[in-house]
């Protein structure tokens, strides 16, 4: 009661002291433009000046008042919009993982219209029409990924790189890498899609190169990128053992560029000897493979010192007999022997091993050779049989 009291008596005394400037201070202004002009109080003025600020407020939440109702039908309808088009894109992902590339296609194009992420609409559609078959709508529609992200087509790209080696396209795919490769020389998805396309190409020198960066950038864990660079030099090996104007100081050469822990690697082991035995450096390949085959066995191996000659055939059967005991029913190994036998002319020694061979696991290669040493007991028609079996076998496992 006391502060309504307080507050009356407050308005009332600047109310009077108000009515009292207005008499004793009327004020004067003029307002002139051209030859238009207006003249007032002072205190006529800002009463007009009141009445308009007045004006001004009611007159905004007048507005305020009708365009919100508008405003937030708008901002629901396009929230509701939004969401829609959510539920869009989760169904045509969903369609895309399980498989129904047509529908998920479908989906996601009409998605990316009104997608917050319509790139990635786009992309996903454009590896679905790619899994459906459609190879020119994927490249439309990676199109306008690249239209909308100009100056930087590395996406697309790499969608495209992918498409060309599924296609078994590796010349086009490196065409569409080597660039990547330039600007980004560790992107691993660049990295491990060149390392397939220069496989596809059997390009292995290349591929050689390309080993550093793939170690470096971790593209591969350790154990796939031992196996790829075995690979790699075991089928560069092959390359140079096979080419007509090859020598064998070009095989040895790189032989000894090769990372010392690869050399113990079988396969690489393999192909060196076998290119050694090619190019007619039989002693050094059986010199290689007995120093190889003292502390290691493997078939393949064992099976290749049969083929190759050293500098004394009887010391090279002495030392193949020596992994009898240890190896009693491996057929390559009677297979060698038999081999080494008849170089020896150990003829009858020769057979024994051959038919061992044969008992143990028929080969192709195992009959012809057991045909040519009946042929020399003068059996012509059991090395005719010899013969027919092998080819036939040999038919057979082609």
């Amino acid at each position: 009661m006391r502060k309504a009291l307080l507050i009356v008596i407050i308005v009332t005394l600047l109310g009077g002291m108000l009515a009292w400037q207005m008499t004793q201070n009327r004020g004067y202004i003029l307002i002139a433009y051209g030859n238009y002009s207006i003249d007032m109080t002072l205190w006529a003025f800002f009463l007009i000046i009141g009445i308009l600020s007045v004006f001004f407020v009611v007159l905004k939440n007048l507005i305020r008042l009708i365009m919100e109702p508008g405003q937030k039908y708008f901002k629901e309808r396009a929230a509701l919009k939004i969401r829609s088009n959510q539920l869009l894109v989760n169904q045509g992902l969903l369609q895309y993982f399980e498989g129904r590339w047509g529908s998920a296609r479908k989906i996601l194009e009409k998605s990316a219209k009104n997608s917050t992420l319509p790139l990635l609409s786009y992309l996903v559609a454009a590896i679905a029409a790619y899994e459906d078959g459609d190879q020119k709508g994927a490249n439309k529609l990676l199109s306008y990924v690249e239209k909308s992200i100009p100056g930087n087509n590395l996406i697309t790209g790499l969608a495209r790189a992918k498409m060309c080696v599924r296609e078994q396209l590796y010349a086009e795919a490196l065409a569409i890498l080597q660039p990547f490769y330039v600007k980004f020389p560790s992107h691993p998805i660049v990295l491990r899609l060149l390392y397939l396309a220069y496989r596809g190409l059997k390009d292995w020198e290349s591929l050689r190169r390309l080993l550093a960066e793939l170690s470096r950038y971790k593209v591969f864990s350790k154990i796939e990128l031992q196996e790829i660079e075995g690979d790699v030099y075991a089928y560069s090996l092959t390359a140079i053992s096979t080419q007509k104007a090859s020598m064998s100081e070009d095989l040895i050469n790189f032989w000894h560029k090769i990372p010392k822990n690869l050399r113990k690697e079988k396969r690489v082991l393999l192909e060196y000897a076998a290119g050694l035995h090619e190019l007619d450096e039989s002693s050094h390949a059986e010199v290689l493979l007995r120093a190889f085959l003292k502390t290691c066995w493997d078939d393949r191996l064992v099976k290749l010192y049969g083929v190759v000659e050293g500098e004394d055939a009887r010391k090279q059967l002495i030392f193949a007999e020596s992994w009898l005991f240890s190896n009693p029913d491996s057929a390559e190994l009677m297979l060698t022997l038999g081999r080494l036998s008849w170089r020896c002319q150990l003829w009858g020694k020769a057979r024994d091993y051959l038919e061992s061979s044969i008992a143990i696991k028929p080969q192709s290669q195992a009959y012809v050779d057991l045909a040519r040493i009946m042929e020399h007991f003068c059996k012509h028609e059991e090395s005719l049989k010899c013969y027919q079996k092998g080819l036939s076998l040999g038919a057979r496992n082609e």
